[in-house]
């Protein structure tokens, strides 16, 4: 539940805006955040590989982009010359949160579950907001719900049989993998 329950936190901070990033939209904290800005964000831009899009579009991206066959930020500036109003970035830390950063518009707001500048250091008129887990009553339920109607958790990229494991493994860059055993093992 920490990852649904981290999300929950996130959506909370998270100030009203138009146009949002998840960088980190297919991890453990992005599945159950992306369920949780539908219908509050009319446009959610989520970092996913072709493999992934139907799984984030089904969770309430309202559009996707690469992040290992291209650079997300550079797609993004590209496609938001203005600016977004808010990065959630859960995959970077420390300096790495800066490209994020350059990704605002005046006034725009990164959160991050991990640790960064902040927004003095970053030298630009932004609000910085780190956040972690601060559950509150009906966080869990809600989350529960959205699991149990298939608008949240891990987006498995493929479910592999006992005997393909050590591929598996190698597949582990690539999204979220199953390894099936069955009874008769």
């Amino acid at each position: 539940p920490m990852p649904a329950l981290t999300a929950a936190t996130v959506a909370r901070e998270l100030r009203p805006a138009a146009t949002v990033a998840v960088i980190g939209a297919t991890g453990a904290i992005g599945a159950f955040l992306l369920p949780a800005l539908a219908g509050r964000v009319p446009t959610i831009i989520a970092t996913a590989e072709a493999e992934q899009r139907d799984a984030v579009m089904g969770r309430g991206a309202t559009d996707t982009l690469a992040y290992r066959s291209a650079d997300p930020h550079a797609e993004l500036r590209r496609r938001y010359p203005d600016g977004l109003d808010a990065v959630v970035d859960l995959v970077a830390s420390g300096d790495g949160l800066r490209e994020s950063a350059a990704l605002l518009r005046p006034g725009g707001q990164l959160v991050s579950t991990l640790f960064g500048p902040t927004a003095e250091e970053l030298g630009g008129d932004l609000v910085v907001s780190y956040v972690q887990l601060s559950a509150q009553p009906g966080d869990l339920e809600a989350a529960g719900r959205a699991a149990a109607a298939g608008l949240a958790g891990p987006a498995i990229a493929r479910v592999w049989d006992f005997d393909e494991a050590a591929a598996a493994v190698n597949q582990a860059l690539t999204g979220k993998q199953v390894v099936r055993i069955s009874a008769d093992r």
